[in-house]
């Protein structure tokens, strides 16, 4: 996995997610373009227990609710109709729906891949704050997104 911010390249020791107001502006902190590049297998060998949880969870759900939900969100029907393919199966045949599935968990995909911000041990740091966008390309995994720079206290 790589990670840039501005284009430049970081080490994952001195990213984190934000975990508190996740998404909202961060008030008095400079925004900064963070991207981040995950090779297939690393994306298969680390989220593959969230996306089995996710398709469990979905599975799990009562018929009448999936009744109620159907047309809200086309991409989870989509899974539906598919049967919820394994991961690997949607990064080879369903980019789309794989995009879906990374937005759909992009906390927990965050969380996967960076430091808790217990163990940064860096001065400056940064706080990865969104999943703005989302591409598949010849099995890499493109995310990028917003992040800002904090100090340690």
């Amino acid at each position: 996995m790589h990670l840039f911010i501005e284009d430049n390249e970081v080490s994952v020791k001195v990213a984190t997610l934000r975990g508190m107001n996740y998404g909202q502006p961060a008030r008095g902190m400079e925004t900064h373009v963070y991207k981040m590049y995950v090779k297939r297998s690393e994306f298969i060998e680390k989220l593959q227990p969230v996306y089995e949880k996710f398709v469990s969870e979905e599975k799990a759900e009562a018929e009448d609710a999936i009744l109620e939900e159907r047309g809200l969100w086309p991409e989870l029907d989509d899974l539906r109709n598919l049967g919820f393919p394994p991961l690997a199966t949607l990064l080879d045949d369903h980019s789309s729906l794989t995009c879906f599935v990374i937005k759909w968990l992009e906390m927990e995909l965050l969380d996967i891949f960076l430091t808790p911000v217990s163990d940064i041990h860096a001065e400056t740091f940064y706080v990865l704050n969104s999943v703005d966008n989302v591409e598949v390309i010849e099995g890499v995994i493109f995310v990028s997104g917003d992040a800002f720079a904090s100090k340690a206290v």
